[in-house]
């Protein structure tokens, strides 16, 4: 939801340069990142740690309005980066590597001062996970490979035609998805300095024609996806085995504009190891697979840049029983986090569809990919493709 309402906010507070012609130079530039920051203690137990140091190198593309969609974004700027981190703990955090591609949307851009979002997704890896032989202490993250996700908030200024100074605050979350346990997770929110050079100066204009809306009809849409997780709270038990989690999804979609999407549905889950444990434990008498099953009831937004849409998706469950009597059987007093955790889920991903729907709304295969979370608990990662009819 804050994604939602900064994306709106963004939309209506840019004051991009006047773009009337096009330009055919492909503008670039490196950057350099230095983020400083204090990693937060969020679980009993959480090992020690100092001050967490990243360094960023990126290689950046200015868009110059050749597609409708960067048009409609004021000309963002998309790129790649590199990132190293230390964790003020050498011992048991150890150090990542990072592959961040990421997007960054412009705010009262002049030649003077102005503002930038920026944010990414992409993979990390860990050189000291945790290792039931000589790391148990690392509960924060579980396995080598993770995810990252980046949002910063920057303030720049121009030096000169070349040179672009910058300062700001970011927020980074690493996480497995409950693939491997132990995955409390890495949250690290840090201050930020970095320095640009551009090769050559951008235009004063860029291109822009009038875009063309596809048809604002309702569509229906079909997905179906598997995840993988293991059984278990954020801690344990560990080294357990990998479930797959079978997804189907029924769900309508309507553009109300050039770039986005409002989505409205229902899923269900299918989870391969609440029907082992209910098998094994003899929860249930009749229906074990039918109680192996969870419903969720969503409403969503997809934000399309050209082939790729960002999905943000927040549920409530219609139908979870067997959580619901787990974890009523296994606590005496549930706290008040848990009970939401009971009700609400959420996901977070990426489609890409292989026809370009900024110029078709209708008859679309797409393939995905979605972190799915109750409340903010990493549930299982998923795959998975659809069709919009």
């Amino acid at each position: 939801m804050l994604i939602l309402l900064l994306g709106t906010s963004i939309r209506a507070q840019i004051d991009s340069l006047v773009p009337i012609k096009k330009d055919s130079i492909k503008h670039y530039s490196f950057e350099t990142t230095l983020y400083i920051g204090k990693i937060v203690n969020n679980y009993p137990n959480f090992p020690r740690n100092k001050t967490s140091f990243l360094f960023e190198v990126g290689y950046f593309t200015i868009t110059n309005g050749l597609k409708e969609w960067q048009q409609f974004y004021k000309y963002p700027q998309v790129g790649i980066s590199l990132i190293y981190g230390n964790f003020g703990n050498q011992a048991i955090l150890g150090e990542n590597i990072s592959i961040l591609p990421n997007l960054s949307l412009f705010i009262k851009r002049n030649h003077r001062f102005y503002y930038q979002l920026k944010m990414g997704m992409g993979f990390s890896f860990f050189n000291k996970p945790y290792s039931l032989s000589n790391n148990t202490e690392n509960i924060v993250i579980g396995s080598h490979i993770t995810n990252i996700s980046a949002l910063s908030l920057n303030i720049c200024k121009n030096i000169n035609k070349n040179i672009v100074l910058s300062g700001g605050v970011s927020v980074f979350h690493f996480s497995n998805g409950h693939y491997q346990l132990p995955n409390v997770g890495l949250n690290l929110p840090c201050f930020n300095i970095s320095i640009k050079y551009l090769p050559q100066r951008l235009p004063d204009k860029f291109y822009q024609q009038t875009p063309k809306i596809p048809a604002k009809r309702v569509l229906l849409n079909m997905y179906a996806g598997v995840g993988f997780h293991e059984f278990g709270n954020s801690t344990g038990p560990t080294n357990g085995t990998k479930y797959p989690v079978y997804i189907g999804n029924l769900y309508l979609s309507k553009r109300y504009n050039t770039v986005s999407n409002v989505q409205a549905g229902i899923y269900v889950n299918y989870y391969t190891s609440f029907y082992d444990y209910i098998l094994t434990q003899e929860v249930y008498i009749k229906n074990q697979h039918l109680k192996s099953f969870t419903m969720v009831a969503f409403l969503g937004h997809e934000y399309l840049l050209g082939r790729v849409g960002f999905n943000i998706q927040g549920g409530i469950y219609l139908y979870n029983p067997f959580k619901r009597n787990f974890v009523k059987s296994s606590e005496a007093n549930i706290s008040f986090s848990k009970q939401l955790k009971l009700i609400n889920t959420n996901k977070l991903g990426l489609q890409y569809y292989f026809t370009n729907p900024m110029k078709s709304n209708k008859h679309k295969l797409f393939v995905g990919m979605f972190i799915k979370a109750n409340l903010g608990q990493a549930d299982f990662f998923e795959m998975g493709a659809g069709y919009t009819f």
